[in-house]
C-alpha cells in the first residue's frame, strides 16, 4: 500500500470514528420519552401524578396536574436530569383541593416557616397576590434564601415564587471567589457539571459556559444564590446534551 493509499485509509477511520462518537452521544426523541418517564415514575413526590411528556429534538414538555408549585419544579428538575433532553417546557396546572385567600396563603406560609429551625428567626416577609408570592426581608444566610422558596412553593395555592430577600453584603471579588469554589466539582458539593465563567458587578452574577443538562443549569444558579451579598443572577449557560 502506497502512502497515499495509507493517508486516505487513515482519513476514513477518523472520520467514522468521530461519526461514531457524534452519534453516540444523540439520543431519539422516542428513547428519550421512555427515559423521562422512568425517571418521574421514579421520583418521590410526583410519581404517582398523571404527567404526559412530549419530546421534540430533544426539548420535553410536560402536561397534566400536579397539587403545588414544588411539584411543578420537581417535575421540571426530573425531566431535566435525564441524559439527551436539551431542554424542560412545562405545561403542568397546580390543582388543589381548597382554594386559600391571599391572607391565609401569606399566613400558612410564615407558620411553616416559624417550624424550620434555619428560618425561625429570620425576618422574611411575605406578600402574596393572586396565589403569586413575593419574599422580602433578609437573612444571614443566603442559602436560607433558597430554602424559603422552596418551603412557601410546598403551600397550596401558591402558583409562583418571587425572591427578592437580602443577605449580607460583599465585595464582588469575593463573591466570585465563593462562586467559583461551589462551581469547581473537584472541591465543592454543589453536584454541579460543566464549565463555567463567572462575572460579578454590583453583586449581580453572570454565568456564561456549558453543561450537559438542564438541572445542570439550574443548579449552578441555585448554588451561586447561597453566597452572601448575591443580588441576582443572569444565567446565560449553555445546555450541551453532548458536552
Amino acid at each position: 500500500m502506497g502512502r497515499r493509499q495509507v493517508l486516505a485509509a487513515l482519513v476514513v477511520i477518523v472520520v467514522c470514528s468521530i461519526t461514531g462518537v457524534a452519534s453516540s452521544a444523540q439520543v431519539s426523541d422516542r428513547d428519550l420519552q421512555v427515559n423521562v418517564e422512568q425517571k418521574l415514575r421514579g421520583a418521590p413526590l410526583i410519581g404517582q401524578r398523571v404527567i404526559s411528556i412530549e419530546v421534540r429534538d430533544g426539548v420535553v414538555t410536560l402536561y397534566g396536574g400536579v397539587e403545588t408549585l414544588y411539584e411543578e419544579w420537581s417535575a421540571v428538575d426530573h425531566a431535566g436530569d435525564v441524559r439527551g433532553v436539551r431542554s424542560v417546557e412545562s405545561r403542568l396546572d397546580i390543582i388543589y383541593k381548597s382554594a386559600q385567600s391571599d391572607d391565609s396563603i401569606a399566613m400558612t406560609i410564615q407558620r411553616r416557616f416559624s417550624l424550620v429551625p434555619a428560618l425561625e428567626s429570620e425576618k422574611i416577609e411575605v406578600a402574596v397576590e393572586g396565589g403569586k408570592v413575593r419574599l422580602g426581608g433578609f437573612v444571614k444566610q443566603a442559602q436560607d434564601r433558597t430554602t424559603a422558596v422552596d418551603e412557601a412553593a410546598m403551600i397550596r395555592g401558591v402558583t409562583a415564587v418571587e425572591m427578592a430577600i437580602d443577605t449580607p453584603a460583599q465585595e464582588d471579588a469575593e463573591i466570585a471567589t465563593a462562586a467559583k469554589y461551589l462551581l469547581n466539582p473537584k472541591r465543592s458539593s454543589a453536584g454541579v457539571r460543566g464549565s463555567f465563567d463567572v462575572a460579578v458587578k454590583d453583586g449581580v452574577v453572570t454565568l456564561t459556559g456549558r453543561v450537559a443538562r438542564p438541572y445542570y443549569r439550574k443548579q449552578a444558579e441555585r448554588a451561586i444564590l447561597a453566597v452572601n451579598g448575591v443580588r441576582r443572577v443572569e444565567n446565560q449557560l449553555e445546555v450541551r446534551p453532548g458536552s
